[in-house]
């Protein structure tokens, strides 16, 4: 019987760092999408050097948390949001709109992406 409850402790351990670790990695993600979708309404209005801040904001919040991403979440989706990061900060200083108002789009959404890895539903469970 003790083996029984040794298991399930580590079953029920298990289930709730997982948990813990999705509810902390949305937040996260939070806020880095927040001040990328803000530089694309900045950008809309033509305010670059708002956008650019935004975005700068941004990408520090990702390399601050960039070795916890790369313990808990597979390589190529870290390297897609990485990728993004280096494309729109020329399009920033080029300031070209549609261009970078898709490769923000883009990025946002990998981001968001990031958040979907972790959770809790059936087809992350198959």
């Amino acid at each position: 019987m003790s083996r029984i409850r040794i298991c399930i402790t580590i079953l029920i351990v298990l289930m709730s760092v997982s948990l813990l670790n999705g509810a902390y990695l949305h937040s996260v993600t939070d806020r880095l999408a927040a001040p990328l979708e803000q530089a694309g309404i900045l950008a809309s209005n033509g305010d670059w050097e708002g956008a650019t801040a935004r975005t700068k904001e941004a990408r520090e919040t990702w390399d601050r948390y960039q070795f916890y991403f790369c313990i808990t979440l597979r390589r190529a989706d870290t390297d897609q949001v990485e990728l993004g990061f280096r494309q729109i900060i020329p399009l920033l200083q080029w300031q070209e709109e549609a261009e970078y108002n898709s490769a923000n789009a883009a990025l946002i959404a990998n981001i968001r992406l990031l958040n979907g890895t972790e959770s809790l539903d059936l087809k992350n469970l198959l």
